[in-house]
């Protein structure tokens, strides 16, 4: 290596083709080969070693992420309510806060929680002592 001149520009060259990102998708898609170990020593059968393959799909996962983010981004939104003004609420955002704060003040019975959407949604105005007062259906026999 040292003795050839041409070796850096051969080696860049290997490189610009060869990229990290390459051997990435090498590892998440072939995996990599690992020796079987008993007692610190190779394990063979047959006379031939036995190795395991351990494939990365978490790093198959990150390229899609960097390389198609509209599609493989990950998901996450949140939104501080104690920094925005109703105003600035989508109806999406509202209804999230509203079946929040339902759930939190009713505790979580679907029942009642939709028996106060329906009246919601048929128009009615529902009041909170009104919404602590609807009992959940009662079961047959009881």
């Amino acid at each position: 290596m040292k003795s050839d001149p041409r070796y850096p520009q051969r080696f860049k060259e290997a490189g610009d083709k060869f990229t990290q990102e390459d051997t990435l998708h090498l590892v998440g898609v072939h995996g990599v080969e690992r020796p079987i170990l008993y007692k610190g020593k190779q394990v063979y059968i047959e006379g031939k070693p036995l190795f395991e393959n351990r494939r990365a799909e978490q790093v198959l996962l990150r390229i899609a992420e960097a390389r198609m983010p509209e599609k493989y981004k990950q998901r996450v939104e949140q939104t501080n309510f104690a920094k925005m003004s109703l105003e600035d609420m989508t109806p999406e955002m509202m209804d999230k806060l509203a079946d929040h704060l339902l759930k939190r003040a009713l505790g979580d019975n679907p029942a009642v929680i939709a028996e106060v959407d329906r009246r919601l949604a048929a128009g009615e105005d529902v009041t909170f002592e009104e919404a602590r007062a609807i009992e959940a259906p009662k079961e047959p026999g009881k």
